[in-house]
């Protein structure tokens, strides 16, 4: 059987898609793997870029959590609050990983009472009371922690009364009961 030019381009055209996506998935990893070695590096500007490389060209890729977070965060230090709010809260409605949802949470909290946006920061804070409901048996605090696409730790400490939150050691944030 002999192929027809029209076969060979139909052949040659499903060749390429099938090896495209396996470039772009390739290119992903790749740029995820930079913004990585940035962020470990303290290089948040090209953590940054690279992050947002992941979001433009594969929105849908399984780095997008993590790249939705980091310029959630790195915006929010750049105090670029309206445009941080909003890959929070992308993050927050996509997000398949749930280890930063309280994190991302207390970066809106934060903002909003920066803001003076208090019907806003009570929402907020009900939802973070509701996050995880601790018992304390034998302990009179739990502590949670998360290391951020930045390779920032966060950490926050529960008590009977009360939830304090601390970024690099620092304290960020208070929630009480």
């Amino acid at each position: 059987m002999r192929l027809t030019p029209r076969i060979h381009i139909v052949i040659l055209f499903f060749c390429v898609l099938s090896f495209s996506g396996v470039a772009f998935a390739g290119n992903t990893l790749k740029m995820f793997s930079m913004a990585n070695q940035a962020a470990r590096a303290g290089k948040l500007d090209f953590a940054f870029m690279h992050y947002r490389s992941i979001l433009r060209d594969n929105p849908t890729s399984p780095y997008t959590d993590q790249a939705l977070f980091a310029l959630g965060e790195y915006l929010y230090i750049m105090t670029d609050y309206n445009q941080a709010r909003d890959f929070f809260s992308q993050y927050l409605e996509s997000q398949s990983q749930p280890e930063g949802k309280l994190f991302a949470l207390v970066y809106l909290l934060k903002m909003a009472l920066s803001e003076h946006e208090t019907d806003i920061a009570q929402e907020i804070e009900k939802e973070i009371l509701l996050w995880r409901q601790q018992t304390y048996i034998f302990k009179k605090v739990k502590e949670y922690s998360y290391r951020s696409p930045l390779f920032r730790k966060h950490k926050a400490v529960y008590s009977i009364d009360k939830i304090e939150f601390y970024i690099e050691n620092e304290p960020f944030a208070k929630v009480s009961y």
